[in-house]
C-alpha cells in the first residue's frame, strides 16, 4: 500500500510512472498498487544479485553454506 506520501516500495512514485505512461493520479496509483508485491520481490532478488557480485567483486569470502 502506498504511504501518505504517494511512494511506493523502495522509492517509486506515481509520477515514475506517468514519466513512461500517459495515465491519470488515479491510473497510476492503481497500476502501482497492483504490482507492488511483485515489485518489491524482484527489487529485493536483485538487491541480493547485486549485493552477491559486488562481494566476489571485492574479493569477499563467501561462506560455504550461503553459496547460491
Amino acid at each position: 500500500m502506498a504511504e501518505d506520501n504517494g511512494e511506493y516500495p523502495m522509492g517509486f512514485w506515481i509520477e515514475d510512472v506517468q514519466y513512461l505512461f500517459d495515465v491519470s493520479d488515479e491510473e497510476a496509483e492503481e497500476f502501482l498498487s497492483s504490482i507492488e508485491s511483485d515489485l518489491t520481490d524482484r527489487l529485493i532478488e536483485q538487491g541480493w544479485d547485486y549485493i552477491r557480485n559486488a562481494g566476489v567483486d571485492a574479493g569477499l569470502r563467501k561462506k560455504e553454506e550461503n553459496h547460491g
